[in-house]
Order: C-alpha cells, then structure tokens, then sequence
C-alpha cells in the first residue's frame, strides 16, 4: 500500500469516527425528554445536524465498497460472491441479534419470566440500522459488479428521479398510513414488526428503515462508491479537493433548490435528502484531506480515528451497552413492584363486581387491549356501559372509552350515541375527547354537519392542556380554512387509546375502593428502579443546572467509555471486520 492511499484511508477513518461518535451521541441522550435541539432528528420534513449522521456513514461506506471490491477488479467470482453474501448475512443476523437482546433485557427488567422474555420473536423489527447497511451493501455491490461504472451516474440519477415521483403520486411526503412507504411496510412486514414514527403528538407504523426507502439508500450508497473511485484514479489531493467540492456544492445547491417541491426527510430517505447529506458529506471529507493530508494536523484525529478503525464493531458495542445500561438494576425502593397486569385484572375483576365504577373502567380496557386477560371486545363494552350507568364520578374516561369502543368496533358501531359520549366527556374537560370530538366536527362524522370553525374551537380547548397533536391541529387551522382535512384522513388522527382511572383518593376507603387502588398499584408498577442509566443521569443532574446540560454530558460520557474500548483496539492495530 502507498502513503498516499494511506494517508487517503486516514482522511476516510476520521470521517467515519466522526460519524459513528455522532451516531453513539444521538442515540444515547440522558433523557428523551430533555434533548439539545441540534442532537434531535428532524420530526418529520427537515433537517437537524442528528440527521447526517447515518447518511454520511452510508457514504463512508460506499467510499470504502470501492477499496474493497477493487481488489477483485470488481469481476464476479465465487469467492467475492461469498464475501458479499457473508457481510450482507452478517449485518443482518447482528441487527436482528440487538434487536432480539434489547427485548429480552427490558423484558427481563420488567418482571417477565424468562420463556416470555427470550420469546419476543412476534414483535422483533425486521429491519433497522444494521439491516439497511446490508442491503444497501449487497445492492450497491451488484451494481459496482455487473454494471459499467461509467454507467452508475444514470443509475444513481435514475433511482432518484423515479423514488421521487413515487413519493409524489403515493403521498410518500405526508405522515398518514396512506404514505405509500408506510403502505408497503404494513402489507409486508406488518406493523408489529415495525419501528412507530411520532409526529405531531402522534404515531403510526412507519419505519424510516423500511423496504421501499432503502431504494434511494441504495443510489446513496453508490455515489459514496463513484467518490471512492475518483479519490483512487487522482493522487493529487488538491485536485480531490476541489473535485469533491465542485459536486458537493452542486449536489447541496440541487437539493435545496428541489426541496420546495420534493421535500428533505430523513424518515422516507427522499431524493433532496440524498443530495444535500452526500454533498455535505463529500464537503466534509474535502475539509479532512486539507487539514490531514494537505497540511498535516494530524495530532487532533487520534480520538475519532480510535472509533473509524473499527467502525461497525464499536457501533455494536454501543449499541450493547446501551441496552445493558438502561436495563440492569443496581438499586430498588423498599416499595418497588413491577407491573402485573393479571394480578391487577384479578382485582379489578372483585372490585367490579362491588359497583366500582373506576375498577369497570379500568377492566374493559384490559378486556379491550388484551392486558392481563384475553382479549374480549363484547365484555368490555358491557363493563363501560355499566360504569357510564352508575352515580360514581369521575364518568369522563368511561364515557370517553365507551365511545371510542363504539366508534373503532364493527360490533358496537354506533357513532351517534359515540359522539353523544364523546361530548359528556369533553364537556369534563377530558383533552383526548375534546381533540376527537374536534375531528367529527371536521370530518362530519356521528351525524354531525361539517363545521370547521366549532372543530378549531375544542383543538384550541386540547391544545391549552398540552395535548401535542392538538397543537398541531390548532396550526393547520391557520395555515387552511379546511384545517385537519386539508392533508389528513380521519383515521390518521383518530385517538384510539383508551383511558384508565387512577387511584381513589381519601382515607376512609371501602373494602372495595382499597381493592381497587390496589390493582392499579398492581397494573402501574410501584416504587422507584435505579439503572446504570439513570444513576449516571442522575450524576449528570448533580454537576449540571439544567436537563438538557446533563442528557448531553450523559450522552458524552457514553462516548468516552466508547472510546475507551476503541483506542485499545487502535493501539493494539487489532481490526474486527464486519
């Protein structure tokens, strides 16, 4: 190997430790709740700084491909098919292994017996990180193996162009079940193997690792491919540098000049996405090859290059300890009960029976969901009722639920006396209820005549209480007289979770209200579990005055201890390939 490809691949490893300590940083905060603006995605169209990290590894990556394959003169032999097909199984196996292990650890951590824990093959993603990387590998070496390299840019082109006329005519931009990317998903996958995206106070099946979206992850990959051949075919750096310049300004400039009719998402990997992350990525490495092979600093990048000489293998690592972290328990309150949702339904079941108005809530939401009994539509319909006829107050989460049952049950359709409900329960000041209720006014449903203005009106009531999705009601009302209507559908914003009651307060109890609060202490869990986790956040809190201060030290501290474990591996010239 030359110094000059030497020095190249140094440029290349910083570029890629950069990236996998962004990827560790982002994904560890101390609390979701309290995150640095810059170190959160984008919710659903835009662009943070969190939202380059994984397109500039998949750029590294691609970068690399070229090194790769390049020893076997990117000719198909037996051997290099064995090699594609290896990794491309390999990443596969360890995205499905984090997934499978982060599932049984909390399992574990919340009270479930072992044969439930380490049997979470039902709900496992089938794809995320680690299995997007293999197929954009696999794929993209095909092409670089049987497509002529001359011929990639009208491929890479071609991809884009045709993903984005799909998103165009599939609503591929909107947050709605009906985003052809979700649709896809859904019919193949099925939404309980699928990652939930949030926004705008909701969520649905949407996995921004999905199958249709790596489409345009794949042209990603490629252009990283074509920059590694130009990188290999000219030697001279000042020539790679204004060469990568050149596109990656030409590249930003399209993007953000076709972003105004083809949205920036990561979520759906849209076309501008593609352009605007491979052009700041190729920026970037212009910037790297300056400072580390034009003017020789070099003393700054032994940090990152501890994480770029094995990329893959500390992300997995972190990765681990991620989950090891959030799940081992070092202490418990003396009060600390996990969750038991049977026992909880148990008691319901006995304080029903006593006229418990609440503990009938609270059982036909189990009956509903299938939380601690199996599931039975049918009687959790009869509890509500018999909760809705008592005297006991508060009636506003039994009216609610009752309502929600009528509405989203085929046999127990009945959407006028649903809407009856639904306003006794907004009239109590119940957010949720006021929120839907809002939507049959828009959409006209239960009888109701269309009425916009009477719609804004109860979001406006919600989104006073906090209600996220309520919000973003009251603001597409602003900004379209037909508000909610205009881009959504009613069964995209529909709340369709059901209210459970809390405790009775007081101190003279019946029998029957302790047995109660009694199941809900059962179905809530009790006391106070202190993790790895949440002991270092809560040191982060000590030094810091502010939560977002310590979830971003939590989140720097991880790195470190990252860290540690790859600078031994650096000095050790120990390489683990992936």
């Amino acid at each position: 190997m030359s110094s000059q490809q030497s020095k190249r691949l140094v440029s290349l490893d910083i570029l890629r430790g950069i990236t996998i300590a962004g990827m560790l940083m982002v994904n560890n905060p101390g609390t979701w709740s309290h995150i640095y603006a810059p170190l959160d995605h984008a919710e659903w169209i835009g662009l943070t700084p969190t939202d380059l990290v994984f397109p500039f590894f998949m750029f590294c990556m691609g970068v690399a491909m070229y090194f790769s394959l390049r020893k076997f003169d990117f000719k198909f032999s037996p051997k290099l098919a064995l090699k594609v097909v290896r990794r491309t199984v390999l990443l596969f196996l360890i995205g499905w292994a984090i997934h499978w292990f982060s599932h049984l650890m909390y399992g574990l951590a919340k009270g479930q017996p072992w044969a439930v824990a380490v049997n979470n093959l039902p709900t496992l993603r089938i794809l995320g990180v680690f299995q997007r990387l293999a197929l954009c590998y696999f794929f993209g070496s095909l092409c670089a193996i049987f497509i002529k390299h001359k011929m990639l840019p009208w491929v890479v082109g071609g991809i884009l162009v045709i993903y984005a006329v799909i998103l165009g005519v599939g609503h591929g931009y909107d947050f709605s079940l009906d985003n052809i990317v979700a649709r896809i998903d859904n019919a193949v996958m099925g939404p309980d193997h699928m990652y939930h995206e949030s926004a705008g106070g909701y969520s649905i099946a949407l996995d921004p690792e999905g199958i249709l979206s790596t489409l345009p992850c794949i042209a990603h990959t490629l252009i990283g491919f074509l920059v590694g051949k130009m990188i290999i075919e000219h030697r001279d750096n000042r020539y790679r540098m204004a060469r990568l310049l050149e596109v990656g300004f030409a590249f930003i400039l399209l993007g953000w000049l076709l972003h105004y009719g083809i949205p920036c998402s990561k979520k759906v990997w849209s076309s501008t996405y593609v352009l605007i992350t491979t052009g700041l990525a190729m920026s970037v490495l212009a910037l790297l090859i300056l400072v580390i092979d034009v003017k020789g600093h070099k003393k700054w990048c032994h940090f990152f290059q501890a994480f770029g000489i094995n990329p893959l293998s500390l992300y997995v690592l972190g990765s681990v300890f991620s989950i090891i972290f959030g799940a081992v328990t070092l202490h418990k309150s003396a009060d600390f009960e996990n969750p038991d949702p049977v026992k909880a339904s148990t008691l319901y079941t006995q304080a029903a029976q006593q006229g418990i108005a609440q503990a009938q809530n609270n059982l036909a939401v189990a009956y509903y969901t299938g939380t601690g009994v199996d599931v039975n539509k049918p009687r959790a319909v009869q509890l509500l009722q018999q909760a809705v006829g008592t005297d006991t107050l508060p009636k506003a989460a039994a009216h609610y639920n009752l309502a929600l049952a009528y509405m989203t049950d085929n046999t127990a359709a009945n959407d006028v006396q649903a809407v009856q409900l639904l306003t006794l329960a907004a009239d109590s000041a119940m957010q949720q209820a006021q929120f839907n209720l809002g939507l049959c006014y828009d959409f006209g449903k239960g009888g109701l005549a269309v009425d916009h203005k009477k719609a804004a009106e109860l979001y406006s009531l919600a989104a006073q209480q906090g209600l996220k999705r309520a919000q973003t009601a009251v603001e597409a009302c602003y900004s379209d007289t037909l508000g909610v209507t205009a881009r959504n559908t009613f069964n995209d914003l529909f709340i369709t979770d059901m209210t459970a009651c809390d405790t009775i307060a007081g101190k003279q109890l019946t029998a029957a209200q302790r047995t109660y609060n009694s199941a809900v202490a059962l179905a809530q869990g009790a006391g106070e579990r202190t993790t790895v986790h949440s002991a270092v956040f809560d040191f982060c809190k000590a030094v810091t005055t502010d939560e977002t201060m310590a979830s971003c030290l939590f989140a720097i501290i991880f790195i470190l201890f990252n860290w540690i474990f790859g600078y031994i591996l650096y000095k050790k010239n120990i390489i683990i390939k992936i």
